[in-house]
């Protein structure tokens, strides 16, 4: 059987920013992105079980509510792909479909996003 994952992050949508170069010549991961990649994960686990299936293809479904300027969809994937890994699948190489869709909310309204997961 197919495993299906759907779940909600209650959160604006945090972009994936550039990894920056701190002392030594190191790059590390911006503060702003770890947390927000560590949220998916904590909200993930919250509901469900942790796989980190290193063999199965994966579709992901991400549906975007903000207002607002909130980056580049593509960056927002990248953040909830890179959040997932580890969680679901060994590397976000293994999804092998991906919808993303941004959706308007009004100030009145809060901002999140949904997760849709489905073994291929």
């Amino acid at each position: 059987m197919k495993r299906v994952f759907h779940f909600q992050v209650p959160s604006h949508p945090q972009p994936k920013e550039r990894p920056r170069r701190g002392r030594g010549r190191r790059f590390y991961t911006p503060c702003r992105t770890r947390t927000y990649e560590e949220l998916i994960k904590v909200t993930f686990c919250s509901l469900y079980d942790m796989l980190d299936d290193a063999d199965s293809e994966w579709f992901l479904s991400i549906n975007i509510y903000a207002r607002g300027h909130v980056g580049d969809i593509d960056n927002i994937a990248k953040s909830v792909m890179d959040g997932l890994e580890t969680v679901i699948y060994h590397n976000d190489r293994q999804v092998i479909q991906l919808n993303v869709n941004l959706h308007r909310v009004t100030k009145h309204e809060k901002e999140y996003i949904v997760i849709h997961a489905k073994e291929v």
